[in-house]
This record gives C-alpha cells, sequence and structure tokens, in this order.
C-alpha cells in the first residue's frame, strides 16, 4: 500500500466520521447494522461509541505492521503477528470491528484495552511491544496475539522491522482514549 493509498483511507475515514468538509464527504457509511454494534447510528454523538481504525499493510514473516488513526486525528503504527488463518497465538486477529475496554491485566501489572468478542481468541491486548515477528519461522515476538503500538518503524535485531517508542506510544493512546471503551475497526 503507497502512503497515497493510506493517506486516502485515513480521509475517508475521518470523512465517515463527519470531520471532513461537507461537500466532499464520501467513505465508511453512517448507518450501522443495531445487531453488529448495538446503536443506531455511526454518527450520533449521544449513542456511538468513540472509533479508532487500525489499517494494516501487508503481512509477512516479519509481521504485520499498520497504521492507527483515532477520531482526533492522532496517528500511531502498529505491529501484529503475522496473519495465520486465525491461529491462537500465532496470528493476528481477523479483519473486523471489535469492541474495546479496559482491563486490568495480571501480566502487565496495569489497566490496558482488550478486544471483545474476537472470533476463538480470548485477552487480546493492545500493549507494548517492540517485534512481532513469526517465531516459528525465526523471527523475532514479543506478542501472542495481541497488538502492539509505536511511534515509528525500525530496523532491529537481524535487520528485521520493529516498532520504536511502543510504551511510550501506547501511554498517549490510553490518554487520548482516557478510559472510555471504544470500537477498533481494523482493515
Amino acid at each position: 500500500m503507497t502512503l497515497e493509498q493510506i493517506a486516502r483511507m485515513i480521509y475517508e475515514f475521518l470523512a465517515g466520521l463527519g470531520m471532513a468538509p461537507k461537500d466532499t464527504q464520501v467513505g465508511l457509511s453512517t448507518a450501522i447494522p443495531i445487531s453488529e454494534t448495538g446503536y443506531k447510528t455511526a454518527n450520533d454523538p449521544k449513542t456511538r461509541l468513540p472509533r479508532v481504525l487500525l489499517q494494516r499493510q501487508d503481512s509477512t514473516d516479519e509481521g504485520t505492521p499498520g497504521i492507527v488513526v483515532m477520531e482526533d486525528g492522532w496517528t500511531c503504527f502498529s505491529g501484529e503477528l503475522p496473519w495465520r488463518d486465525n491461529a491462537s497465538g500465532a496470528s493476528c486477529v481477523p479483519t473486523g470491528i471489535y469492541r474495546c475496554r479496559l482491563y486490568d491485566s495480571p501480566r502487565f501489572g496495569r489497566p490496558l484495552y482488550m478486544l471483545l468478542a474476537v472470533p476463538d481468541r480470548d485477552h487480546i491486548l493492545i500493549h507494548p511491544a517492540n517485534y512481532f515477528g513469526d517465531d516459528a519461522k525465526g523471527k523475532l515476538a514479543e506478542l501472542d496475539g495481541c497488538i502492539a503500538l509505536g511511534r515509528s518503524f525500525g530496523v532491529g535485531t537481524g535487520g528485521q522491522k520493529m516498532l520504536m517508542d511502543s510504551r511510550a506510544t501506547v501511554g498517549a493512546f490510553m490518554a487520548g482514549l482516557g478510559g472510555r471503551e471504544f470500537e477498533l475497526v481494523i482493515s
């Protein structure tokens, strides 16, 4: 995916949230089936959850990089395991819309956001990590199916792609949401 395509995708996401100029709105439908989210419309501020977009790039043995965009325009990068048919502990989660809420993580010793109702999976968190590759293929991984965030990508051990400043980025993400539940749109 080119930067131009990513920029267009971000514009369409923001337009769908009603945050683009009115005469050029395109993109996401404002009507979402009640069965999908429990809400009548996506743009009704009284009934809808905040939305966060995670747009994935191509998945390789080094992982699945992506870009995350919040409604206020704040962005960061993401890292997930490669797609391995939703295998627990070895794959990123399927694309879709997931409700997320704070979960008091015993492993991390603090509240983190957890994706709810992931098919055939549980305890999928958004947490700090640098490496997100396929360890069965000799790549470094600090994830078991969760989502890591970072300010940028860098090159780490063995030339592998990695997320930079992950702990600070997750902190900024958490602060931006202020403990509110939200919907994560993964595409």
